[in-house]
């Protein structure tokens, strides 16, 4: 046997059980002077042996060694696309066309062999998935990571899923036009390995800037560790310009991304809490395909600094791509929506959006697609058995467009049309065993939260033995709290938290590390030993609100301690709030028990949950859905009454299963048109509870004049007028009177017809509650307050002050003497009695900056206007009538 052929039976032997524990080649870290060595091995044994036997000499023989040495060259020894010289110079073999199609062809087959990853669509049919298996070549490394440390500059939490959102983003190609194809092919191509490689390299980016550098826990190449220690040393990576992650939770750790209500709102961009938001709000600027929104968020727990919630905004219509911004951050986040190209939306069962560079999991997910394109059908191409689970309509605005819920367990792959294909693929990923969320408890960022300890589980093939490493370290945190290394030759099961200070309280970061694109990392929030329970356990809908419930919480663990231990909430508060304390932690909890809630969607505009029944407009009713939350997946009906008898009723449409009502309200609308105004209730169980009063947003559509009525105004004959039952007078221009007031009257008489009277300036409540049966006020003045009168027709809502710049609330006698001669020099008294009388009073020096909110207002002569009845000097000075009435002058 000669020497090359030692060799590599020996390399054989070493490497084919190695291959089968990895995802690339490059994860087997063999040094590039042995790749080189095995490669010239590779030239002579191959260029010695017969023509006939040379495929069968590398897909048979040397499997292993053959895929080592073309990847192994492809990360040391390829510079600027001259692979093949590359590999033909360190084989010192002169090869043909046909011998670079043989090792070609040899590779991909190997792949197979061992169950490594495929990139199939490539260009450069073999070299891509060569170059793919050595992950980043050491010439463009330095490209790689600058291209990192600009993007960390601009987001210091900046993730590796961000970073391939940010290149796959539709018709931003250039994006990466700065770094070497290698990396660009890469980032665009190499999905969850690709992730999961630049997970580790911002990692390394972060150790490098620490004073004692430290690769433990790294997992990966020692060629790229040395690599980039290298171009630190000599000033070639922006260290300086890039930021630590800082682990600031002012986001909840959560990104602006899309999710699914398939039986609610449709698609949404959901936008994370806001920690540390002054007075608890926060204000997001949005660009849906450049048309700018702005949407605010407020705590119910309005304090100095307090953490803004959550909250969505419905896409009405397909668009490409949503950027948010929260106001006054400097920073925004460009969500891709729909690709023009490639128009297929993946969701998970749970509604969160998959990006199209991820692998697909074999489980339920939703499928949103086009039926046409460019008015061309569109075909779902499927690669294996698609379990069809559910078909629904499109979400609200995406008219032509397909919404359906498959099961991907027996599928391979799927791409819509000539789009990308979308490779399904499961198992062999470690998971925690985790414990149901503790029901309704969260945190200030509305993260669940759960009560136990989970174990770890960390697979591996059969007869392969796997390494894992396992860190865990609070978010942000420079140092880890537990740090483990184990290799497994079987499923294991193992305790995490041997090392890790109990009860768990708060968030803790957990990554494992093993092959690329099988590993995992998960921040989980903690309460160990949380119990918590309500009653009643569920809060029914009433017309005033919610129905109230006492929240009490204990603990398991000796030392977990909480407090309050128990609250009782109102009609209108939804969540209690918990201080948990730790050995070593304390934490904020909100909790919110289970509760009925209604919201009204599908009409385009933005809508949220409603703790008391919705007020519908009779003339607009039949527009979008009802949606109700319930307390199970309960069969519901909608029932409408008038005038406490029931008139229809609707059946809830599908929910999937879930604990949700939905009704058409175009259903109903028919019958509200008939009757004007109704109740809307749900009833479930025999059970009946209040949702919604529609009532008309016109009292009349139009004003008629009978014949009677007629006749007498054409023949001059006064017209009887009734006073109301009621009527509201205010005789003090400073009354605190809401501006929901149709009439208000404000009269000053000389001394010598009433009792005194003194007026001034003041601001009118923009409330909204009229003051109902407001008494008569009467306050005697001198006659130099006498005021001609205005009247009201409309009063817009606004804040304006009553009196104007350069007025007096008490006009002098030459100012309103001057101003009784020209009204009475214009105007002349009618012959006949007067049927009406005018509703307002202002002061004759308002100009007109004084009644800028009263578009109509027409000066009456005093000569017309009714004097009264004269008053006796002996009455008070102020007289309040009815006496149940309240002044505040």
């Amino acid at each position: 046997m000669s020497q090359p052929s030692e060799l590599l039976g020996q390399r054989e032997r070493e490497w084919r059980p190695l291959l089968r524990a990895v995802s690339l080649v490059a994860e087997l870290d063999v040094p590039g002077e042995e790749v080189r060595d095995v490669l010239r091995a590779l030239g002579r044994v191959y260029g010695d042996a017969d023509f006939d036997d040379t495929r069968g000499l590398l897909t048979r023989r040397y499997p292993a060694c053959l895929v080592v040495a073309l990847a192994g060259i492809g990360a040391v020894g390829y510079e600027h696309g001259n692979f093949w010289t590359a590999v033909w110079d360190h084989a010192a073999f002169a090869a043909s066309q046909a011998d670079q199609t043989v090792w070609g062809q040899g590779f991909r087959l190997a792949l197979d062999r061992f169950d490594l990853a495929r990139f199939p669509g490539l260009p450069q049919r073999y070299v891509g998935e060569i170059l793919m298996h050595a992950g980043v070549p050491d010439y463009c490394l330095a490209d790689l990571l600058n291209l990192l440390l600009r993007r960390q500059s601009r987001d210091p939490d900046l993730t590796a899923g961000d970073v391939l959102a940010w290149a796959a983003a539709p018709g931003r190609e250039s994006r990466l036009f700065e770094v070497d194809k290698p990396v660009q092919r890469f980032i665009r191509h190499g999905g969850d390995y690709a992730e999961d490689f630049i997970d580790r390299c911002l990692e390394l980016l972060e150790r490098l800037q620490q004073p004692a550098f430290d690769a433990d826990g790294l997992q990966l190449p020692a060629r790229v560790v040395a690599k980039a220690q290298e171009l630190a040393g000599q000033g070639l990576l922006d260290l300086p310009v890039a930021r630590r992650r800082s682990g600031s939770r002012r986001l909840g750790g959560e990104r602006p991304h899309l999710e699914l209500e398939p039986f609610g709102r449709g698609l949404l961009v959901w936008l994370p809490p806001v920690g540390d938001a002054p007075d608890g709000r926060a204000v997001w600027q949005l660009r849906v395909d450049s048309e700018p929104q702005s949407v605010a968020s407020r705590s119910l727990w309005p304090g100095a600094l307090e953490t803004a919630p959550a909250t969505t905004v419905p896409l009405s219509r397909p668009v490409r791509e949503v950027v948010v911004e929260l106001a006054g951050s400097g920073h925004d986040f460009d969500i891709s929506v729909v690709d023009p190209r490639d128009p297929l939306l993946v969701f998970t069962d749970d509604g969160r959006r998959v990006p199209p560079s991820a692998t697909l999991s074999p489980e339920p997910v939703w499928l949103l697609y086009p039926a046409e394109v460019d008015g061309q059908p569109t075909e779902l191409m499927v690669t294996g058995s698609l379990n069809e689970l559910d078909d629904l309509p499109a979400p609200y605005g995406w008219t032509g467009w397909t919404l359906r819920r498959v099961n991907l367990r027996d599928v391979v792959e799927l791409r819509l049309g000539d789009g990308a294909r979308r490779t399904v693929k499961g198992g062999r990923r470690p998971y925690l065993q985790l414990a149901a969320p503790i029901a309704g408890v969260g945190t200030v960022y509305a993260t669940p939260v759960v009560a136990e300890a989970p174990r770890l589980v960390l697979p591996t093939d059969a007869g392969v033995t796997t390494d894992w490493s396992i860190r865990i370290r609070r978010p942000g945190a420079g140092g880890a709290l537990s740090v483990e290394r184990t290799a497994v030759y079987g499923e294991t099961t193992i305790d995490l938290w041997q090392k890790v200070a109990r009860p768990l309280v708060g968030p803790y970061e957990i990554t494992v590390r093993g092959p690329l694109g099988r590993g995992l990392s998960r921040i989980v929030e903690f309460a160990e030993g949380l119990r918590v329970d309500a009653n009643p356990p569920w809060r029914d809908l009433r017309p005033t609100g919610l129905a109230p419930t006492t929240v009490r919480a204990t603990t398991g663990h000796p030392g977990l301690h909480v407090e309050p231990s128990s609250v009782t909430l109102g009609p209108h508060e939804p969540t209690a709030e918990l201080r948990v304390h730790g050995v070593e932690s304390t934490e904020t909890l909100r909790v919110t028990p289970p509760h009925m809630a209604v919201q009204r969607t599908g009409t385009g505009a933005r809508s949220e949950w409603s703790l008391q029944p919705l007020r519908l407009d009779s003339e607009t009713v039949g527009e979008g859905q009802l949606l109700i939350r319930l307390p199970a997946a309960l069969p519901a009906e909608l029932v409408v009454r008038v005038g406490g008898r029931e008139v229809q009723t609707v059946p809830a449409g599908p929910s999937g299963g879930q604990a949700l009502a939905r009704f058409e309200l175009a259903r109903i609308a028919d019958t509200v048109a008939t009757y004007g105004s109704a109740q809307l209730e749900v009833r479930l169980e025999q059970q009946r509870f209040p949702v919604a009063q529609c009532a008309p947003r016109r009292l009349a559509s139009a004003v008629t004049i009978d014949a009677a009525s007629s006749s007498s105004l054409a023949s001059g004959r006064a017209v009887p007028t009734t006073f109301p039952r009621r009527t509201t007078v205010i005789r003090s221009a400073i009354a605190l009177t809401s501006r929901s007031l149709w009439v208000m009257k404000t009269i000053d008489l000389p001394a010598c017809l009433s009792p005194r009277m003194t007026s001034s300036s003041s601001s009118v409540s923009c409330g909204v509650s009229t003051a109902v049966g407001s008494p008569r006020i009467s306050r005697s003045t001198s006659r130099t307050s006498a005021l001609t009168i205005s009247t009201r027709c409309c009063m817009p809502t606004g804040r304006s002050a009553t009196v104007a710049s350069g007025s007096t609330g008490s006009p002098y006698r030459c100012d309103t003497s001057a101003t009784r001669d020209r009204a009475l020099a214009r105007s002349s008294s009618p012959a006949g009695p007067v049927g009406s009388a005018p509703s307002m009073t202002f002061s004759a020096t308002v100009n007109t900056g004084t009644s800028m909110k009263c578009w109509c207002t027409m000066p009456m002569p005093a000569a017309i206007a009714s004097p009264g009845c004269r008053n006796r000097r002996g009455c008070p000075s102020t007289t309040i009538s009815p006496s149940s009435g309240r002044s505040r002058p």
